[in-house]
């Protein structure tokens, strides 16, 4: 097989064809971290809520790579950020466990629960 530096590959019709990590991660990344909102036991609503800016930022770094691949200052950028994303994820994890996040879990769906009714109606 050959290899492509910084690039996934697929295989079509016989042949590895390249594709971009940046596309790879602008397709399934946001999807794939918001579910994690719907399989948290509680807190998934401040899991959702702070996980998107280091989606965005994670984002941004892999679009920017993706302009510039031969850049190797970018390409470092984006590692070192995918670490600390790997670090904040679980941080997110950890925090959605507290008391704090599980109130805001419930005070969400209640808000949510009035929401046909008018919830601005008291206004």
């Amino acid at each position: 097989m050959r290899s492509f530096p910084s690039l996934a590959a697929i295989r079509l019709n016989g042949e590895y064809q390249p594709i971009s990590t940046s596309r790879i991660l602008k397709s399934v990344r946001p999807v794939a971290s918001l579910a994690g909102m719907a399989l948290l036991p509680s807190g998934g609503i401040l899991y959702g809520l702070l996980v998107l800016p280091l989606n965005g930022r994670l984002l941004q770094l892999s679009s920017a790579l993706r302009q510039q691949p031969e850049e190797r200052q970018r390409a470092t950028n984006l590692f070192r950020f995918s670490i600390l994303y790997l670090f904040g994820i679980c941080g997110l994890i950890l925090w959605s466990r507290s008391g704090a996040a599980a109130l805001l879990d419930h005070q969400a769906l209640h808000l949510l629960g009035h929401w046909p009714t008018g919830l601005l109606a008291g206004l």
